[in-house]
């Protein structure tokens, strides 16, 4: 199933991961949380590993909170193309970092795809939003194999076609994970190395 990571500070209330949870529920996406994950694991390796394996991420900068800066540093350089970050105007001004005043976007990523949210219903429509153009609507089969091929790819140092149809159950549609490669690699996410029957694809 495509994944999606979200990165909140962990004070915010319980109906906001509910509420992100069912939306993508409904667009056949899982919600990933980083801290439901915490384990005797040192704690940056096992987050990388966990937005490795998601296709897009949503990370909330509402409070400049360190912990979501760093996690969206990180989903930044594996993911730049699905990355977005979000911000309660309101309940920023409620934190420490809002009585500095009102919310400025860090000049670093000023360019970054981002979307200002009021409340838990605004939240819900802007992230079914993102999801479905970003993703395609309600996980189509395109969308799997280029997931499923990436996440492969991201295992192993260098795969042929029929060796990443082979390892994601998808040995029948062949020429269909061509394709879903190939989109990879036009988004950059996968290179291919060599020449003639040597070639082979690497997530870059």
């Amino acid at each position: 199933m495509v994944k999606a990571f979200f990165a909140f500070p962990y004070a915010f209330k319980i109906d906001y991961r509910l509420a992100v949870t069912r939306v993508c529920s409904d667009s056949q996406v899982e919600a990933v949380f980083g801290d439901e994950h915490r384990t005797g694991d040192v704690l940056l390796e096992k987050l990388r590993d966990l937005i490795q394996g998601c296709e897009i991420g949503f990370y909330d900068l509402t409070g400049l909170n360190s912990n979501v800066l760093i996690e969206l540093g990180i989903g930044y350089c594996l993911c730049p193309k699905r990355t977005f970050f979000m911000f309660d105007e309101e309940r920023h001004r409620k934190t420490p970092a809002g009585k500095l005043g009102k919310f400025i976007i860090p000049s670093d990523i000023l360019g970054r795809a981002h979307f200002a949210y009021a409340g838990e219903d605004d939240i819900k429509a802007l992230v079914r939003k993102h999801l479905r153009e970003s993703l395609g609507v309600n996980g189509n089969k395109h969308l799997q194999l280029k997931s499923g091929a990436l996440r492969f790819l991201r295992s192993r140092d260098g795969a042929r076609i029929g060796e990443i149809a082979a390892g994601i159950g998808a040995v029948d549609s062949r020429a269909e994970v061509e394709g879903a490669v190939e989109a990879l690699r036009n988004e950059g996410v996968v290179e291919l190395r060599g020449v003639g029957g040597g070639a082979k694809y690497y997530a870059t």
